[in-house]
C-alpha cells in the first residue's frame, strides 16, 4: 500500500513540475520558420541566440521533420540569417540532420550565416562538411 502512494506521488510530483516549468506550452511553439521558393524548401529560424538546451531539442525536432516530410532530391535550406550565436550542442545536431539528409537524398544547404558562426563552423572544420552560400537569392540561382 506504501509502495503505491508512493508511486502515484512520484507520478503526480512529474506531472506538476512537467506543468509548472512550461514544457506543455514549449511543445506547442514552433521555432522555425518553413517556406517554399522556387522548389526549395527554405527553414528559418525563430530565435537569435540557439543556446538553450530545451530550444535545441525542439528545434531539432521540428528540423528531422521538416526533412523527413521533404523529398529525395529537393534542395533544404536552413537560413541563419537572423541568427547571431549557435551553441555545439546545435552544431552537433546539424552535422546529424546533414547525414540524415544524405541518406535520403536530400541536399541541405545553409545560408546566412553571421561572421560570428561562421567563425566557430571554421573553428570545428565544419565548413567542409557543411554546404555554405552567402544568402537565399544565391541558392535560388
Amino acid at each position: 500500500m506504501f509502495i503505491r502512494y508512493s508511486i502515484f506521488f512520484i507520478f503526480s510530483l512529474q506531472i506538476h513540475l512537467f506543468y509548472r516549468r512550461g514544457w506543455r506550452y514549449n511543445a506547442c511553439m514552433m521555432s522555425v520558420k518553413v517556406r517554399e521558393r522556387e522548389g526549395i524548401v527554405v527553414v528559418s529560424f525563430e530565435a537569435r541566440k540557439l543556446t538553450d538546451d530545451e530550444q535545441i531539442l525542439q528545434i531539432s525536432n521540428e528540423l528531422k521533420e521538416v526533412l523527413e516530410s521533404t523529398s529525395s532530391g529537393t534542395r533544404l535550406l536552413l537560413d541563419f540569417q537572423d541568427v547571431d550565436i549557435v551553441a555545439s550542442m546545435m552544431l552537433s545536431d546539424l552535422v546529424t540532420l546533414n547525414k540524415e539528409a544524405s541518406r535520403n537524398g536530400v541536399i541541405l544547404q545553409f545560408c546566412g550565416v553571421s561572421s560570428d558562426v561562421m567563425r566557430v563552423i571554421r573553428t570545428c572544420k565544419l565548413d567542409r562538411l557543411f554546404n555554405l552560400l552567402d544568402d537565399t537569392s544565391s541558392a535560388v540561382t
